[in-house]
């Protein structure tokens, strides 16, 4: 059995990035080496952090589920997810997997019952 999904979505999240910039010297040729052991290294460290911010997007997705034999059955989904706010996020996502329906009697006679 096919299926095909789509929704809007909102999220609350916490994102945060940092940079780490280190500023070197490079001695040039024929420098005199006391010149060189008093050159100082530079680093500049910056963080942003973002708390309780929602961001909002789409997300999209296809599946089959099949019969195999009995109650043993194989399913295959894809979703792809995208926030486009401040963060800017796409999530691709494959599943497959497979299960056993066990139904009871009464199940199996309700079953029967309804299909006609």
């Amino acid at each position: 059995m096919p299926g095909v999904a789509f929704a809007l979505c909102v999220r609350r999240v916490r994102a945060g990035q940092s940079r780490h910039l280190a500023l070197r010297h490079r001695p040039r040729r024929g420098q005199p080496h006391h010149i060189r052991a008093f050159t100082s290294l530079a680093t500049l460290n910056a963080t942003d952090a973002v708390h309780n911010h929602l961001v909002y997007g789409y997300t999209g997705g296809l599946g089959v589920d099949v019969n195999l034999v009995g109650g043993l059955f194989m399913r295959a989904e894809w979703e792809y997810v995208r926030f486009t706010s401040t963060v800017d996020t796409s999530i691709n996502t494959v599943r497959a997997g497979s299960g056993l329906q066990v139904l009871t009697e009464r199940a199996r006679a309700l079953r029967a019952f309804r299909s006609g």
